[in-house]
């Protein structure tokens, strides 16, 4: 079925409209602050950026004699009438855009006059937000004269809380006041003489851009006069200033123009507002018709970004009165079942065999070709499917196509429909119809990610009659394109008893930590369920005997052979242990044990489920020692989903005495192994004292710890230590100025900020005291305090600017409470917190983070409770709106955690903490912001409260914390990566450039003119892209604003040039020839430019460097690289341009070199380790290795050729991985690709390396391989 022409067309020209407003919306012109001592800025009042009417007036032009400029601007009609209240909506307004260089307190100065005798005034505001009604400037003369407050005072002033980009904004208080001219300057003593100073210069400033919605805000329309319905675009964000234009496209099964007066495909925001109503007019016809719809789906933009709703839905009711309908028909003459037979309910019905009789008998579709061209000759698109077995599917299904089968339904009663649905679009709406009657309602066909990702959609509870009937499966409404595909729908009888639950585990038994766990998956032996003896276990007698980990009769004693952690020994006959789980499906499961026995001893147990023994008996035999531990497996054991209780029972014993340790249970689906785990944990170097309630901060690749309790009487310590991983030595380093615990720590540059916190041994006082330690200089400084004392609040650096908010008091003059205050900092020679809106849910001990320009607020718990006051919720602060929104909860309530709550790849991970019941939990959670969801990662070997933890490249650290005293061990995490494949290119590519632009990845290179593009999250390849200028190979590309920049090349004309990509408008252009004629140089953006170094010219290599400005498009030389190479790996930092490797000579194989060099854009100066600098070099010599990719701190070298160099592959070319972590200048070796090949050009994306093509040879080949490395 295929997709609606119009609609194509329709999105074409929202395209087209909008690309021209590119430029005007993603910059916008502003006023300049100058840098001089007085700051000023000057403005001509006439020459203002947007002017709004309100109130019944407006600003007009004023011409009267003794202005400045071209003129100046008098608010009218001139009535002698004032607004006192109500100005910033009920008078008019002129606003003017300004980039400040300064914040703080500006004073304003306004250039006016007053109408006729009297005493005109106006207001001055920032961002919309004007002073009270008695802030005003005062003109009290006929002439022109310069004000800065009313006849008595005060003095007008503004606070400019960041530099950037704002809006000023002049109301009038008095009709025929008149404005001149306007300037703001930081200095109290500068007075404007005159016309004043010179108007400031322009300069165009990025604009942040508006986030764009829509909802159907009034969702039922009738042909009845008077009832239309209403869609609501709206914005929030960006410049608001400006009107923006907002497209979008109209679907639905009701026709534009025909059924409803005609929408267009754009709409406009005003200036000054921030919604726009879009309204459906149904037209009256007489016509008795279904209930009809219009959808409307939002158009991706340049001047805008979308929100998450991005398409609605309005329904029009038919008001004609339709003769009632007869019986239900037989089918149509000339339509039978498919093959001859009906299909048989209770079952399955495949899509592909709908009825025979044709278009309009037995199906509908929107044309008349069968757009897949598989199976049957009829116009319904079918193609074949890569779902579980095979064969068929419908596909390209659109709104208001139709399919009917005839069925033979054996029993009436209640039957649940299953519909077997892909789609890589947003999907649609579909409904089912038995002899021409609708039933059961609109089924919601969602999005899958995929044409081929398939997922069954229920609705349940149709009641169907026995006999023959016809079904009709139509589909209603579309999300935007194609609504998806169709593979199979079944009826299945609804159950009539549903199954009863599994038994509860017996009152007072509860999850170690709170949380069931998770099968498939490992339970820790040691982490047993609460609920005392006889009810979550068992034991012979009533003592620990090693004393280790838990206070109950259970003896757990801790792990030598394998790393930290813990044990049951001492098992003895008649003990068990119980463990509340949660099966996440029903399935056959294999069960291994990790326990051991001396020579001598062992035995037999078993495994129950609820009760039933699931594994008989299972022999554990002396494994060599109690701390060599072995793994007894059991196979085949059937597991029901949901939650029951798990115990390990202990039967018999070889030598009368105990039978063994056990370490872990693990269940592993038969169909599903268990995945691997992503952290491999190994013991670091103790911390050198004990410590919890510390601080913790991760610079130039060391950790950080900072004070806290060193024992378990909660005694404070000033000591504070850095832990090395390159040598796994601790050093201490200067003491904190006051011994704090529970601060809220940030860390900026290589300064880390303390703010907050409790002083001295529990229970001291809270503290308003910030305190900064320079990790360059070993020495500590004072900061601004905080507004209030507050301690145990979270904390996170946005920008320039950090952020305090929550935490408690527990002092006798402020009492013991939480706060849900929140200040804020400019940390670039800000004095004093200035306040935002207030967290939700106040509370203390909480973590915080920031991802994506978001704050977030983690956890927690109230005042000091913490067996049952722990916290679940997730907040997150937007600084540009001033709002908290509350995201998905935490799994499992968690308190303890300021300082063990990293970001990892743009997710926040928490680890280890507080659970209720005051107890350590070892579990690491994830949360993603980009689908607001959490998933649990592998735990730590042992629970910790208030550790200190860090993320030094890819290996995570845990340090210290309570367990439950204040411990001194920690650990470290091998964070895993691996490799898959993905979708193979459809023309095999060698010497690849390109880059990734919305989610998609464009590439071109040798062997093809074709640019290809790849949809990362659908898999899909499109090659029918427009054609480069000049199609040469071994180009660079680099991606700016959304476009692609290929620089340079071999061969076609594109050695020295420079073209350029538009995704938007499929379109090619050119820029400014490089000032040296190359190709296969090295690249990379910083700050908006683009950093070209050496390369081939001719034969030879070039060790010439130049930047590109896009926005100027002009070059400019730079300093030479200390070695000239070509074919070599390039990447950034952010700051510094850094080259791995290469060649010289011509484009011949050759063994290439192992060079470092870095270049340092702020100095214009060169290091490399071929000239002696102290720069860790390439590990293997060689070129050809493309682009390299900067993730987590490290820079990853990919592949490459050879003619002779070692390791290489028979075909002279490198599967090896090298990675550089700049901090520790070290390299290591990663995960090996597993097709070795060059000319590749690794593209780095959510935390995923795409290596698209490539020569799997030296020399010029060609491969349409596309693998994936995983960096998280």
């Amino acid at each position: 079925m295929k997709i609606d022409r119009r609609t194509a067309t329709m999105k074409q020209a929202v395209v087209s409209a909008l690309e021209g407003l590119e430029r005007r919306i993603l910059f916008a012109a502003a006023y300049q602050q100058g840098t001089g001592g007085n700051a000023l800025m000057s403005m001509e009042a006439e020459a203002y950026d947007a002017a709004v009417a309100q109130g019944g007036k407006t600003w007009t032009a004023y011409t009267g004699a003794g202005f400045s400029g071209t003129g100046a601007r008098q608010a009218t009609p001139n009535t002698g009438a004032n607004i006192d209240a109500g100005y910033l909506t009920g008078s008019p307004r002129l606003d003017f855009r300004v980039n400040f260089a300064r914040t703080g307190t500006h004073y304003v100065w306004v250039r006016g006059l007053g109408a006729t005798d009297q005493d005109n005034s106006l207001h001055v505001g920032l961002d919309g937000v004007a002073p009270t009604t008695s802030d005003k400037l005062t003109f009290p003369n006929t002439s022109y004269g310069w004000s800065r407050a009313t006849m008595d005072g005060p003095i007008a002033t503004i606070n400019v809380p960041t530099t950037g980009l704002h809006t000023i904004s002049i109301w009038m208080r008095e009709d025929g006041v008149v404005a001149d001219k306007i300037v703001l300057t930081a200095s109290s003593t500068y007075t404007p003489t005159g016309t004043g100073p010179a108007v400031s210069s322009r300069v165009d400033v990025p604009v942040p851009l508006s986030t764009v919605t829509i909802a159907a805000t009034d969702a039922s329309a009738s042909e009845a006069a008077g009832n239309p319905g209403a869609f609501t675009v709206s914005r929030s964000g960006g410049d608001t200033t400006q009107a923006l234009v907002v497209g979008y496209v109209v679907s639905g099964t009701a026709t534009n123009g025909t059924d409803y007066s005609t929408l267009g495909s754009t709409v406009t925001i005003p200036a000054g507002a921030t919604t726009a109503v879009i309204n459906v007019v149904p037209v009256d016809d007489t016509a008795v018709e279904a209930s009809e719809t219009v959808t409307l789906t939002l158009a991706s933009s340049v001047a805008y970004t979308l929100g998450a709703a991005t398409f609605g839905t309005v329904t029009i009711a038919d008001n004609d009165t339709a003769v009632p309908p007869p019986p239900p028909p037989p089918p149509p003459a000339g339509q039978t079942p498919f093959g001859g037979v009906a299909w048989a309910v209770p079952g399955k019905i495949e899509a592909e065999n709908f009825d025979d009789g044709g278009e309009g008998v037995a199906f509908h579709d929107a044309d008349t070709v069968n757009g897949g061209g598989a199976y049957r000759t009829t116009a319904v698109d079918i193609e074949a499917t890569t779902d579980t077995g095979g064969g068929f599917n419908i596909g390209r299904i659109v709104a208001g196509e139709w399919l009917e089968y005839t069925v033979n339904i054996a029993t009436a009663g209640s039957y649940d429909l299953g519909i077997r649905f892909a789609t890589a679009s947003g999907g649609g709406t579909a409904h089912l119809e038995v002899d021409g009657v609708a039933t059961g309602g609109s089924i919601t066909l969602p999005g899958t990610g995929g044409w081929q990702t398939w997922q069954t959609v229920s609705k349940p509870g149709l009641n169907l009659t026995a006999g023959q009937h016809v079904l009709r499966l139509a589909f209603d409404a579309s999300a935007g394109g194609d609504i998806g595909n169709l593979n199979w729908l079944t009826l299945t009888a609804s159950p009539t008893v549903p199954p009863p639950p599994p038994p509860p585990p017996p009152a007072g038994q509860l999850p170690f930590g709170g949380a069931a766990w998770a099968l498939p998956g490992k339970i820790e032996v040691e982490n047993f369920d609460e609920g005392g003896e006889g009810i979550a276990y068992h034991d012979t007698d009533t003592t620990n005997v090693s004393g280790a980990y838990r206070a109950s009769g259970v003896d757990v004693e801790a792990i030598t052979d394998a790393g930290p952690g813990y044990a049951v020994g001492h098992a003895s006959v008649g003990e068990w242990l119980e463990y509340t789980v949660n099966v996440a499906t029903s399935g056959t499961y294999d069960v291994s044990v990790r326990a051991s026995a001396d020579a001598g001893y062992g035995g037999t147990f078993h495994i129950e489920v609820d009760g039933a023994n699931v594994t008989g008996a299972m022999a554990l035999s002396p494994t060599g020692g109690w701390q060599t531990y072995a793994t007894i497996i059991k196979t085949g054991v059937a597991l029901t989903a949901g939650s029951h209780v798990v115990r390990i029972a202990f039967d018999a014993t070889n030598s009368g005495g105990d039978i063994g340790n056990f370490d872990w249970v693990q269940f592993t689906s038969t169909a599903n192994p268990a995945p691997t785990s992503p952290f491999a944990w190994n013991a670091i170097a103790p911390s050198p004292i004990s410590r919890g309630e510390g601080q913790a901060a991760v610079v130039n690749g060391k950790l950080y710890a900072f004070g806290g309790f060193y024992n378990d009487l909660f005694l404070a310590t000033t000591r504070c230590d850095v832990y090395d991983p390159s040598n796994n030595t601790w050093t201490r380093i200067a003491d904190m100025p006051e011994p704090v615990t529970h601060a809220g720590t940030v860390v900026v540059g290589t300064t880390v900020w303390f703010v907050g916190g409790f002083l001295g041994d529990n229970p001291g006082p809270e503290i308003a005291s910030v305190w900064k330690y320079d990790t360059l200089t070993n020495t500590w400084s004072a900061g601004p305090s905080l507004p209030a004392s507050r301690a145990g609040g979270g904390a996170a650096l946005v920008g320039s600017e950090i952020h305090f908010f929550g935490g408690r008091s527990r002092t006798l003059a402020l009492g013991d409470m939480d706060y849900g205050d929140h200040w804020v900092l400019p940390v670039n020679g800000g004095t004093t917190w200035e306040s935002r809106a207030a967290m939700p849910n106040p509370r203390n001990h909480l973590a915080g983070a920031a991802v994506n320009g978001l704050v977030y607020a983690i956890g927690g718990q109230h005042l000091a409770d913490e067996f049952g006051g722990n916290q679940v919720e997730l907040d997150a602060y937007n600084p540009t709106t001033n709002t908290w929104t509350r995201l998905a909860d935490l799994s499992v309530a968690r308190g303890h955690i300021s300082s063990s709550v990293l970001v990892r790849n743009g997710r926040i991970l928490v680890i280890g903490g507080t659970v209720n019941g005051d107890l350590p939990s070892s579990d690491i959670a994830e949360y993603d912001p980009a689908t607001n969801a959490w998933s649990k990662l592998q735990s730590l070997p042992q629970g910790r409260k208030t550790p200190v933890a860090g993320l030094i490249g890819d290996k995570l650290f845990v340090v210290g914390g309570d367990s439950p005293n204040p411990v001194a061990g920690g650990w470290v995490g091998q964070i895993s990566k691996t490799w898959s494949t993905g979708t193979p290119l459809p023309v095999a590519l060698g010497e690849v450039a390109g880059g990734v632009i919305a989610g998609k990845m464009y590439i071109v290179g040798e062997g093809s003119s074709a640019t290809l593009a790849y949809n990362i999250s659908t898999g899909a390849w499109q090659s029918n892209l427009a054609v480069r200028p000049f199609v040469g190979n071994h180009h660079v590309a680099e991606v700016v604003s959304g476009r692609l920049y290929l620089i340079g090349g071999l061969g076609g004309s594109s050695e020295g040039k420079v073209q350029i990509y538009n995704p938007l408008t499929n379109t090619w252009s050119t820029g400014a020839n490089m000032p040296f004629a190359a190709g296969s140089s090295s690249s990379a953006v910083i700050n908006g430019e683009i950093f070209v170094a050496g390369g081939i010219i001719g034969s030879s290599t070039t060790n010439q460097v130049a930047k590109y400005n896009p926005q100027t498009n002009a070059w400019t030389l730079l300093a030479a690289m200390p070695q000239g190479v070509n074919h070599a790996a390039s990447a950034t930092d952010g700051t510094r341009l850094y080259v791995f490797g290469g060649r010289d000579g011509g484009n011949i194989p050759s063994n290439g070199f192992n060079y470092t060099q870095v270049y340092d854009p702020a100095t214009n100066t060169w290091t490399s380790s071929g000239s002696g600098a102290p720069l860790a070099p390439l590990p293997q010599a060689r070129g050809g290795t493309g682009k390299a990719v900067f993730a987590n701190g490290e820079f990853y070298v990919m592949g490459g050729e050879t003619s002779t160099g070692a390791g290489a592959t028979a075909n002279k070319v490198y599967s090896r991985v090298d990675i550089y972590n700049p901090l520790t200048n070290t390299w290591r070796v990663g995960s090996p690709m597993p097709t070795a090949r060059h000319g590749i050009f690794p593209l780095y994306f959510a935390g995923r390396a795409y290596l698209a093509g490539g020569g799997t040879q030296a020399g010029a080949s060609t491969s349409n391989l596309l693998e994936i490395y995983d960096l998280n």
